[in-house]
């Protein structure tokens, strides 16, 4: 049996680092828009901790409370998109 829930919590963490990186692509690209894209990541990141090493830079931005105060201004989503473009040059594969 233990093999079978090993099974099923690995394919569950690729599903979530799939659409981690779907998110992320489409935040790059324009396609998604800042906002939107980064409370999907935020999502990814609270309910998954096997992302959390992959999708931390993006909780760690001075000023910004992705559960509390958020601006989102044209500085916000130029730095998220920024992240995003730096992050898939940075993890090829995910």
């Amino acid at each position: 049996m233990p093999r079978v829930k090993k099974s099923k919590a690995n394919a569950r963490l690729r599903r979530v680092k799939v659409e981690a990186r779907t998110i992320i692509e489409g935040i790059a690209e324009g396609s998604l828009g800042p906002y939107i894209g980064y409370r999907g990541l935020y999502r990814l990141f609270c309910g998954s901790s096997g992302v959390h090493d992959d999708l931390r830079e993006f909780f760690r931005i001075p000023g910004v409370e992705p559960d509390g105060l958020l601006r989102v201004d044209v500085a916000f989503r130029t730095m998220i998109r920024s992240l995003a473009k730096d992050w898939l040059v940075r993890h090829p594969t995910l």
